[in-house]
């Protein structure tokens, strides 16, 4: 059976444009040139209409970047970004299935009939495997991947992730190993992130208590994440004039290498802490999206062996699996979360805690991610749950979580002291209750070893 031809749509320079159309045009059995579109926002709606198959944009093209590619593959387009020259500054284009020389256009042909062979291998797979349903899958012909499609490739696959990739024998959180009780291999830890409920919980404090107890062992990040009301820099006395995250952002949408950008676009507290400051005000919400942040945590958990995020409170609407026309502040904890190799839920310690932890779960099970959930009910004092907390909680909570571990962070005014000073509680005030559970919190989701020995605790104010 005869393929059809690519349907292609192109968005570039005149003289650029011209030359293309013209080579293009001169096999009409292979390719059909089906718009000359004069604007980006043309394009797209040319391919979310499917009208075309393939798409041919300019990499001088100052709107040109690594979310309008991801866009455009989501909604089932091949993506040539034509270049002025090869070289180490065309990482910035990775995603885009290829990347040829502008000036050749024979390039683009061969990039595009690679697209054309790869249709046909799938589909001749999937023919494969429904006529032979018992056929071992391993036995089919290997498809060809970007990488292998045409030598004009610039590798879309060049992303700081695959240019850092770990050794293979390096630890992942998974793969976390405790051969006894006073002894432990200390691994990467990967991902943490810290989200709750509304009202006040005290996510902030449990994020930068937890980076500085994994800070102690190991180089952790932490990440303010929170588009609602973020408060990290404030917290820690760091200018709040300037928004790291926001840097990244831009970053991550011009394809530059994060890597080396990362050290003057975050602040390094302490000896093993760097901080990436939030937004500087809420209102800038748009300019983190789900698709930066799922960018930025991939290229985070490279780079850092601990990444602590702290995530707003979310509205408890149902959040899409794919990435809405017009975000939501919900999209960029969710993208999050679902990156998170463990999650800390915060709740503040009183009845309306305790209600609006119900309701958090609940959208957490309709998120339906993998990461282990671990539950800290913060601020908990007898004012607020009478005058036996433990008991009142288990009694609240246990139709919600069952027997699950529940930790439990006091009310201490060691916590606003240090504040005042600009410094976690851990370091401050260690022997403080508030501290104390922390330390044991951080040792329970594996952020610091096992053979770290608890600070001793003050006659008469142990955990509660």
């Amino acid at each position: 059976m005869k393929q059809p031809p690519s349907l292609i749509a192109v968005c570039a320079t005149n003289d650029t444009e011209a030359t293309i159309v013209r080579e293009l045009a001169a096999m009409p059995e292979e390719f059909t040139v089906v718009r000359r579109c004069a604007d980006l926002a043309e394009l797209c709606a040319v391919v979310q209409a499917k009208t075309a198959d393939v798409v041919i944009l300019e990499a001088n093209n100052p709107e040109v970047d690594t979310r309008l590619v991801n866009s455009l593959q989501q909604w089932g387009a091949n993506v040539v970004v034509l270049v002025e020259e090869l070289g180490e500054h065309n990482r910035r284009y990775v995603g885009a299935d290829v990347a040829p020389l502008a000036a050749h256009p024979e390039q683009v042909i061969e990039s595009i009939r690679a697209f054309r062979r790869r249709a046909v291998a799938s589909a001749s797979k999937i023919l494969t495997t429904h006529s032979h349903p018992h056929r071992d899958p391993s036995d089919h012909e290997t498809l060809p991947d970007k990488e292998s499609m045409t030598s004009c490739d610039i590798s879309p696959g060049l992303s700081l992730k695959s240019a850092l990739t770990a050794p293979t024998d390096a630890l992942s959180p998974a793969d976390t190993l405790i051969p006894g009780a006073h002894q432990r291999l200390v691994p990467a830890p990967g991902i943490t992130a810290v989200w709750g409920t509304s009202g006040a919980p005290g996510r902030s404090t449990i994020a930068i208590n937890t980076a500085m107890e994994s800070a102690h062992e190991r180089e952790t990040i932490l990440v303010d994440a929170d588009v609602h009301n973020p408060s990290v820099a404030h917290m820690l006395g760091i200018p709040v004039d300037y928004s790291g995250l926001s840097a990244c952002a831009r970053q991550i949408a011009r394809g530059s290498d994060l890597a080396h950008a990362l050290p003057e676009l975050s602040v390094p507290y302490g000896q093993q802490l760097t901080v990436l400051t939030g937004l500087t005000s809420p209102l800038r919400w748009r300019e983190i999206d789900e698709f930066v942040a799922q960018r930025l945590m991939e290229e985070l958990r490279v780079l850092f062996p601990s990444v602590v995020v702290d995530l707003a409170a979310v509205s408890l609407d149902p959040v899409g699996e794919e990435t809405q026309s017009r975000g939501q502040r919900d999209d960029v904890a969710a993208a999050v979360l679902r990156q998170a190799d463990r999650v800390l839920c915060v709740a503040k310690g009183d009845a309306v805690g305790i209600n609006r932890l119900a309701g958090a779960l609940r959208w957490w099970e309709e998120l339906d991610v993998d990461a282990p959930l671990h539950v800290i009910v913060n601020r908990v004092s007898p004012a607020s749950t009478g005058p036996h907390p433990v008991n009142a909680l288990r009694a609240a909570l246990s139709p919600i979580l069952g027997q699950k571990r529940i930790f439990i962070v006091p009310e201490d005014e060691s916590v606003p002291r240090s504040l005042l000073h600009a410094s976690t509680v851990i370091d401050t005030h260690p022997l403080s209750p508030s501290a104390q559970a922390i330390h044991d919190l951080a040792g329970a989701v594996q952020l610091r070893s096992v053979r770290s020995v608890g600070r001793k605790r003050r006659r008469g104010r142990g955990r509660m």
